[in-house]
């Protein structure tokens, strides 16, 4: 699998990126809001 067409390359890593997003992104939030939610009292 030697492709050399970048465009294939960006799109792999921009589909890796979001994927790892989406798995690290509820905790982000949590984390985020419970911080709020402390600070807020």
């Amino acid at each position: 699998m030697t492709s050399k067409n970048p465009l294939l390359r960006i799109a792999t890593i921009a589909l890796l990126a979001g994927i790892a997003l989406a798995e690290v992104f509820p905790y982000f939030w949590i984390a985020t809001t419970s911080l709020k939610d402390l600070a807020g009292r």
